[in-house]
């Protein structure tokens, strides 16, 4: 689908379309800037340098759901995996939904381009027809970044999928938009974050950050 301008946007049905970034009278393509992408990263504590451990933790996988063209994950992946010093065998992998496959096969050239790990799925999670909580229980992600409109919020159907990884303990990172059928755990009020961590402790605040537990 293409805006009035021709240009790509997000194809999710009967969405209000809020009136930043650019799009058409569905739900808008907002880019979301590098200062979020530090913020959430250590709002979600993927700063931290993974301990030693026998066996090794699991690695986490960062799932942007509503990624758009990728830019967003990418650079987020490639910032943790710059300050916890990663190798290739230990970095930070990601996955990347969204409806629009234009979209997605950006992102995929942007990712090689960038040698990024992820795996990208074209997917409708507003009708979620093919059970995306089980796809991302097998791709064994650890975080999900969520910018999504209110109206997408409440839509049973996603509500159903962030409630199943809530309870099932992954951690999840909202933009703007926050669900109103899940616990904060903690915010960066400044960047407008919040964390919802279900089983998570709470640690040392950093700077423009709360703890809510």
């Amino acid at each position: 689908m293409a805006s009035e301008w021709d240009t790509p946007t997000f194809a999710f049905h009967d969405l209000d379309y809020i009136p930043s970034g650019y799009g058409g009278v569905l739900a808008p393509y907002i880019e979301t800037g590098p200062g979020t992408m530090r913020a959430a990263t250590t709002l979600m504590r993927l700063d931290l340098l993974p301990a030693a451990t026998t066996p090794p933790a699991p690695l986490s996988v960062i799932c942007d759901l509503g990624c758009g063209d990728g830019t967003f994950l990418i650079g987020l992946l490639a910032h943790i995996n710059a300050i916890t010093r990663t190798t290739r065998a230990t970095a930070v992998h990601g996955v990347g939904i969204d409806y629009n496959a234009g979209l997605l096969a950006t992102a995929a050239a942007n990712a090689v381009a960038a040698g990024a790990q992820v795996r990208w799925l074209v997917y409708d999670f507003n009708a979620d027809l093919e059970d995306l909580g089980g796809q991302l229980a097998l791709q064994r992600v650890t975080h999900v970044f969520v910018y999504l409109v209110p109206k997408q919020l409440a839509l049973s159907t996603v509500r159903a999928i962030l409630t199943r990884l809530y309870e099932s303990g992954v951690m999840l990172c909202f933009h703007k938009f926050q669900p109103t059928y899940l616990t904060a755990t903690r915010r960066d009020t400044l960047m407008d974050l919040v964390v919802y961590e279900c089983a998570g402790g709470t640690s040392t605040d950093t700077l423009g950050q709360d703890d809510l537990n």
